[in-house]
């Protein structure tokens, strides 16, 4: 009878190396993928970013206003200012005049 470790050496011998090294690769860079998709949606603008995202541009009263309308959300760390990315994303859906026409 065998032991466990010839069991495994029998169970992978039907793929190669190649295969296998493909097959890792493969699920790596989906996850790694996702990851920096995860990432860039949670990163943080500052307001002239967030301005330059809209098309056309928005200038920064508007977004100031949008922001007090609480159509966006900002973040504060000390006296800086910050919006999401992944709400701009969010905001830019929601907005009439930024939706796109059928």
């Amino acid at each position: 009878m065998p032991n466990q470790s010839q069991t495994s050496s029998i169970a992978f011998s039907q793929f190669s190396l190649e295969d296998v090294l493909a097959g890792v690769a493969s699920i790596v860079d989906e996850k790694l993928k996702v990851f920096k998709q995860q990432e860039a949606e949670e990163k943080l603008l500052s307001p002239a970013e967030a301005c330059k995202l809209f098309h056309p541009e928005i200038s920064l009263p508007t977004l100031k206003s949008w922001t007090k309308q609480e159509l966006l959300k900002d973040y504060r760390f000390g006296n800086r200012v910050y919006y999401k990315y992944s709400e701009i994303l969010e905001a830019g859906k929601t907005l009439r005049r930024y939706q796109k026409k059928n």
